[in-house]
């Protein structure tokens, strides 16, 4: 505990000797995780966990929100300093980037309106027009369905709007968003949950970047998950299906 202490310590005097504001790229639109809420101000999971890991660190951070195929371009192009917006930790990723410890645990939740009964299984969904957001796992889950017409978007609320004309038969998102639409929604449903290969959502930082911002944002994270704050937030946003 003493070690990881002095780490975080030392790399808050760092940031505080050179005057460093770390640029967090996130998307929005992708409830729970990171939204705009009242007065416009950004809310949601991770924006709510990377607060408490700031004050642990003892960095400071202003978001720059983008859409989500745009963030590891900006993190490679040195535009921002971290992405924090449920990205999985992937092979092809790991090419690019490096990752934290994962702090969530995801699943892909197919949601459909209520009044299709003809869609129940996956096995009814070849041929269909299939809405995925871009760049994220579902997008190459639903390439696999036979004769199935991919319709990427760019985000949650958007996905939700094809599916609200008839634009595309089945919306394809990660389980906590799909079910916190299905929630809110009367006409709205998740009728399929899968597992896709992945090592959970991470916050992602430049493989050239300084060594010691992956290292305090883990250690700021394993202290937020021994003293209680993390699960807190867990339960705050009705995620604690995906706890690490």
């Amino acid at each position: 505990m003493l070690g990881r202490a002095f780490g975080l310590v030392v790399f808050a005097m760092i940031l505080v000797a050179n005057a460093k504001v770390l640029k967090v790229g996130t998307q929005v639109n992708y409830e729970p995780f990171a939204y705009v809420g009242v007065n416009f101000k950004l809310m949601g999971f991770e924006p709510d966990l990377l607060e408490e890991i700031s004050k642990k660190a003892g960095f400071e951070y202003e978001f720059v929100t983008m859409e989500y195929d745009e963030l590891i371009p900006a993190l490679v192009n040195n535009k921002i300093d971290i992405i924090a917006s449920s990205m999985s930790i992937t092979s092809q990723r790991m090419d690019k980037v490096n990752f934290t410890n994962p702090y969530y645990n995801s699943s892909t939740a197919y949601v459909k309106l209520k009044s299709r009964d003809d869609i129940g299984t996956k096995d009814d969904l070849a041929g269909k027009n299939i809405g995925v957001m871009e760049g994220r796992e579902q997008e190459i889950l639903a390439s696999k369905i036979p004769n199935a017409k991919v319709k990427p978007v760019k985000n949650g609320y958007s996905g939700i709007m094809l599916l609200e004309s008839g634009s595309v038969d089945v919306l394809m998102l990660d389980e906590a968003v799909g079910d916190h639409y299905a929630r809110k929604s009367v006409n709205k449903e998740v009728f399929l949950v899968e597992e896709y290969v992945s090592l959970g959502f991470a916050f992602a930082v430049s493989k050239d970047g300084d060594p010691e911002l992956i290292n305090s944002l883990n250690m700021a994270l394993d202290e937020l998950m021994l003293d209680g704050t993390y699960d807190e937030l867990l339960k705050k946003y009705n995620l604690i299906k995906g706890k690490i």
